[in-house]
């Protein structure tokens, strides 16, 4: 069982930060990088250590150490049971209540300590007055990475509530479990209400300690490809997706006419979406080290650009040195390799993303290929390995009925000239974790290309199935999708008895799923408001009708539920943004909105409803 645990540390002040920036004024504490030795009593000088809470046991441990941001020494600070109120106060001169607040911002750098791979603890800020009512509110805070266990900077801006004397700063420690804590270090607080802006946007600015130039391991680089599929022979599996695009347009972005090495690439197609972007799945790293992003591109037109970019795939984005990217424009019609270097940080698991977003001033797409994920600087493309294997989805829902027969495709990609061998097998997992079906697949040498093996079989289940397909002795599975295992409808056609509905997009793959699960009714409200009065009145007396989307979800075999609501920006004059569900001042334009669209769609929308939630 885990806890959470809190420890306080009470600023009112701190001492200059350390880097080539110089604040404009002197920090408000002393010892704020503690470098004087602790005293008798073991506190260190102008601080004191005290419980918030007489009736907790909590306890801590307060000491200096040799790993610091700068100078010789630092404030350790660690949990020793899951108590709570365990406090570190630093007194400082009381901020008076002026005619105006005052701004102050504090500042320090922090390493954590803890388990790596989890959050281990987060340090927050707190003002009071003297009678203990807050004192300041929050202007705005850098967010630190809570699972880096190196040097970071964080700095917390606040303005002083109207009135209030400012008596107590503190700054509270959120830890998990007994053991974890942080290192301080270079702690200041700064009154910035007369400092210009950029000299306040500058203090505030995110920082990194840099990694040390002996820490960068420079020996031989492990030269391998560390992307599995890295050419799509195997289509989008292994991780691979799409963002933003539903499974049908996953599969047709799959190119089969035009490829830098094999016989496919993936066909990234950008209009007035602002660009997709190709995922892949985290890969584990060796940290320190340099790696280095490639990709062959080939534009379809002028104007399209391509983005690469890796990064610590648990680290939050905030242009440090966890991500490496690079933005080229491609010129129309040529494959042109595009790559990125970086050196590799630490962080939960070692993993970083890898990330490829095609773009453009005008429609078109942009085809990529030949992927390489590598330590060291850029070499000639190269698969992971010389064989692998992926699993496809017959039925791109995923869905089958109880009575049916599982379905799905192993494909097997052989990059070599020569006929290969492999032992594959199959296993299935339930919901439970329970593996509830294992076969060996038959498969023969294995030619040079794509060969593909349908599976079909009894459902060894029902519910959601974890199938997955292993070669050889490898300990990871080449690839897994999810199965799952439904009941058929008891009424498979049109049924206008039905109350089970959902809310799906008028498209072919989302309403196929409404039907294969026995829904009866569509509900046109957030996936496809398509009879919303913004939609249906842009403009006043301007009428856009959804025809086709109506006769579309009717074809499918869907009822429909129409949905009145959603206020055009243009009534009562108001810009709370088109589709607000604010009530309308002008009911004469409702009442017509509504008369309008329950009159056009008469005997074709089954029921209308008033508002949403009403």
């Amino acid at each position: 069982m885990r806890f959470r645990v809190v420890c306080t540390v009470l600023v009112l002040g701190v001492a200059a930060g350390s880097g080539a920036w110089a604040a404009p004024t002197e920090s408000l504490i002393e010892n704020g990088s503690f470098e004087a030795p602790l005293s008798g009593d073991g506190q260190p000088p102008g601080f004191r250590v005290g419980k918030v809470d007489s009736e907790t046991k909590a306890e801590g441990t307060f000491a200096l150490t040799g790993d610091a941001h700068s100078g010789k020494q630092a404030l350790e600070i660690t949990r020793s049971n899951a108590e709570t109120g365990y406090a570190l106060w630093i007194n400082i001169a009381p901020f008076e209540a002026g005619a105006a607040p005052r701004q102050i911002a504090v500042v320090w750098w922090q390493k954590l300590l803890g388990e790596r791979g989890r959050e281990a603890a987060r340090l927050r800020d707190q003002a009071f007055t003297p009678e203990w009512k807050s004192a300041c509110r929050s202007i705005s805070a850098t967010e630190p990475n809570p699972y880096l266990l190196e040097w970071q900077k964080q700095a917390v801006l606040l303005e002083q509530r109207p009135g209030n004397a400012i008596h107590h700063f503190r700054l509270m420690l959120d830890v998990k479990q007994a053991g974890d804590g942080v290192v301080v270090d270079d702690l200041a607080l700064f009154d910035v209400t007369a400092w210009r802006r950029d000299e306040v946007a500058a203090l505030m600015q995110r920082e990194r300690a840099p990694l040390p130039a002996e820490a960068v391991d420079r020996g031989n680089a492990q030269k391998r490809n560390l992307l599995e599929n890295s050419s799509f022979e195997l289509g989008l599996s292994r991780g691979w997706s799409v963002r933003g695009i539903l499974p049908q347009a996953q599969r047709e972005a799959v190119n089969t006419t035009d490829a830098h090495h094999g016989a496919r690439s993936m066909r990234l197609t950008y209009g007035d979406n602002g660009g997709l972007t190709l995922s892949g799945k985290f890969v584990r790293v060796r940290v320190h080290r340099t790696h280095t992003l490639s990709a062959w591109c080939k534009a379809s037109g002028p104007g399209a650009r391509v983005l690469l970019r890796f990064e610590n795939g648990y680290v939050p984005d905030n242009g440090s040195a966890h991500a490496y990217q690079v933005q080229e424009d491609l010129p129309a019609g040529e494959w042109r390799r595009v790559s990125v270097s970086g050196i590799t940080q630490g962080g939960p698991e070692d993993a970083y993303a890898i990330q490829i977003k095609a773009s453009g001033t005008e429609a078109g797409s942009v085809l990529i290929d030949a992927v390489q994920f590598e330590e060291g600087e850029l070499t000639d493309y190269a698969p992971r390995r010389p064989v692998e294997a992926g699993l496809w989805l017959d039925d791109v829902t995923g869905l089958t009925g109880w009575e049916e027969p599982v379905q799905y495709t192993i494909a097997v990609y052989n990059d070599s000239a020569e006929p290969a061998k492999a032992a594959l097998r199959t296993e299935i997992v339930d919901f439970e974790g329970r593996t509830v079906r294992q076969a060996p697949v038959e498969t023969g040498p294995l030619a040079p290309g794509l060969t593909t093996l349908a599976q079909n079989h009894a459902a060894p289940a029902r519910g959601s199935l974890r199938t997955r397909v292993w070669m050889d002795e490898r300990t990871e599975p080449e690839d897994e999708i999810t199965l799952t295992v439904v009941p058929a409808p008891r009424h498979p056609e049109r049924y206008p008895a039905s109350r089970y509905g959902q809310h799906v997009r008028i498209e072919p793959w989302q309403m196929g799923v409404a039907k294969r699960l026995g829904a009866g009714w569509n509900r046109l409200h957030d996936s496809e408001a398509c009879l919303s009065w913004n939609h249906v009145e842009p403009e006043p007396g301007k009428w856009v009708w959804a025809d086709e989307q109506v006769d579309a979800a009717h074809a499918a075999g869907l009822e429909i539920l129409g949905v009145l609501g959603r206020v055009p920006d243009w009534v009562d004059g108001e810009k709370a943004g088109s589709g607000a569900w604010r009530i309308p001042g002008d009911l004469e334009a409702w009442g017509r909105y509504v008369e309008a669209v329950t009159g056009h769609c008469r005997g074709r929308v089954d029921v209308w409803e008033i508002w949403n939630e009403p």
